[in-house]
């Protein structure tokens, strides 16, 4: 576009070829807006020289018109109105036929009245850029526009009221294209490089229902990034197998069913995999744990059941890069680890996030966890794990969230679980630990949650708890606890999470028996000496203590 001469630009001895004028006027003729109103970009299409007339350019040696660009100046500036600025017609002027030589046309932003975008553009073949978005243009896409082979933009996003049908073998045709946005309502496509140097592929949130309507792409085995998330695709494209450069593949939130698919094998150069949020289920072949360049992989809210025995570890131990596995919220049964000290010969590990819950796995934790030091979310909760806790967990010390609820673990909690100094969230409620709550916890300054309920634990809370200074919420009740409840609790000033119900504790009694609890807190035993420091306070449950633990009404005993 460097011999273009714009009207804002152009030299006055530069005149337009006449029938390109007439043809200009031809099509300006079938616009509404007035010709005195401020905004209207067509106001200074008067005169010979249609080269200096706005949005006008001409090339600066032929005198060819080249460009049209009538674009809505308030469509990306948030300090004016769109349709104060628009102009209208009832379609677009096949005159514009007579501009051989033209290669930009903009037309975006205006009111076309949902007239279908015209079919004789497909004859326009000089073009490079066609722009008709948020124009209200409506009908079906016409299948011709695929003539256009020199296009390197065509944007008709944002028209409400265009259709596209399930054939859109056209847009294969386009071999030219750079960018391709059809937003509003199915695709949206953003095609960064040529074909040979590969694409990425945003079709994501588009309301896609088949994935024949991805069959114009089958040919682009270059393809590098695809993301499908967000539609309602039930099953996938069958030529995805063919594409052995794709690293990225996101098809989550569909409604996908069926197992994973056999050509899947093929895509070596995997790193980030998502297939949550659809309806995939077992069996998953057993070169899927054999994939090593995963970097991130989601099965998360499936029906997967069955899977290999160790296939977790399978997959832990095989991608020396993973940074996050989510297999949550599935239907999976069986061991998930090996229970023998064996990894493979990764010289470290990336793993930060493991996401296991929800499912029906059992078996033991294995020891060798303990290598995964970049660790920093560990959820097994709502499983079938049993056995004991291996201490060395209490070696990973970038951990921030350990939940271990509702499995069926044993022995005493470990004390090395003191170590995590960056732990946040400790749940092992609903389990069968027994002995002693450990000192050590206590150690745990950063801990904002700790859940230990519904288990086997005896003894006193430690008075090293007084170290949990930014503890919200304490959960402790159903357990064998006892003893005297400690004063340290009054220290814990953050709390607004208190429940020791269910144990066996006693407590003294403020000598003033009317101190009372407002009436908004959940309180099912009043009096108790530090209860006051609980400036925070929402919940609090120490009722059935124990043989003195009993509701008073404001007198002693």
């Amino acid at each position: 576009m460097s011999d273009i001469n714009a009207s804002s630009t152009s030299s006055s001895s530069i005149f337009c070829i006449e029938h390109e004028r007439q043809a200009l006027l031809k099509f300006k003729a079938r616009f509404k807006a007035s010709l005195q109103h401020p905004s209207n970009r067509l106001s200074s299409w008067r005169g010979h020289d249609c080269c200096q007339w706005q949005g006008i350019g001409c090339n600066s040696l032929t005198k060819h018109i080249v460009k049209l660009d009538l674009h809505n100046p308030c469509h990306d500036n948030s300090l004016c109105y769109d349709d104060e600025h628009d102009i209208e017609a009832d379609e677009v002027n096949p005159s514009l036929l007579k501009l051989k030589y033209l290669s930009y046309l903009d037309l975006s932003g205006n009111d076309f009245h949902g007239s279908p975008v015209p079919m004789f553009l497909a004859s326009m073949k000089q073009l490079t850029h066609l722009n008709l978005s948020n124009s209200n243009f409506g009908g079906s896409i016409p299948h011709n526009l695929g003539n256009l082979t020199n296009l390197v933009l065509l944007d008709l996003g944002g028209n409400r009221h265009l259709q596209i049908d399930d054939d859109i073998q056209w847009i294969s045709q386009l071999q030219s294209l750079q960018q391709l946005d059809m937003i509003f309502p199915f695709l949206a496509i953003l095609l960064m490089s040529q074909i040979l140097q590969g694409f990425k592929f945003d079709l994501a949130f588009n309301g896609l229902h088949s994935p024949l309507l991805l069959n114009a792409f089958q040919n682009m085995t270059s393809l590098r990034v695809l993301d499908l998330s967000g539609n309602f695709l039930d099953s996938t494209p069958v030529w995805l197998g063919k594409c052995h450069h794709l690293v990225q593949l996101d098809m989550s939130h569909n409604y996908v069913h069926g197992p994973i698919p056999e050509v899947w094998r093929n895509l070596t150069s995997i790193s980030h995999l998502d297939l949550s949020y659809n309806s995939f289920v077992s069996p998953i072949p057993p070169w899927f744990s054999e994939l090593n360049t995963l970097t991130y992989l989601s099965l998360a809210r499936n029906e997967f059941t069955i899977i290999d025995r160790a296939f977790v570890s399978s997959i832990l131990t095989n991608n020396c890069d993973l940074q996050i596995l989510d297999m949550a919220y599935n239907k999976f049964k069986g061991e998930a680890f090996w229970d023998y000290d064996y990894v493979s010969g990764c010289i470290s590990y990336k793993l930060e996030e493991l996401h296991l819950s929800e499912n029906e796995f059992s078996g033991h934790l294995p020891s060798w966890l303990r290598k995964f030091e970049k660790l920093r979310i560990i959820d097994l909760s709502s499983n079938s794990f049993s056995g004991l806790i291996p201490s060395s967990l209490g070696n990973l010390s970038n951990l921030r969230d350990l939940n271990m609820r509702s499995n069926s673990f044993v022995g005493p909690i470990p004390s090395s679980l003191g170590n995590l100094s960056n732990l946040i969230d400790l749940d092992l409620s609903s389990n069968s630990f027994v002995g002693r709550i450990p000192s050590s916890l206590g150690n745990l300054s950063t801990l904002l949650s700790l859940d230990l309920s519904n288990n086997l634990l005896k003894g006193i809370i430690p008075n090293s708890f007084r170290g949990l200074v930014k503890l919200t919420s304490l959960v402790l009740n159903r357990n064998n606890l006892d003893g005297l409840l400690p004063s340290v609790m009054g220290q814990l000033v953050k709390l607004n999470v208190l429940d020791l119900s269910s144990n066996h504790f006693y407590y003294t009694l403020m000598d003033d028996g009317d101190f009372s609890i407002p009436a908004d807190y959940k309180t099912e035993a009043k009096h108790v000496q530090w209860h006051h420091s609980f400036t925070a306070m929402s919940t609090l449950k120490i009722a059935n203590l124990g043989p003195w633990g009993q509701q008073f009404n404001g007198s002693n005993p």
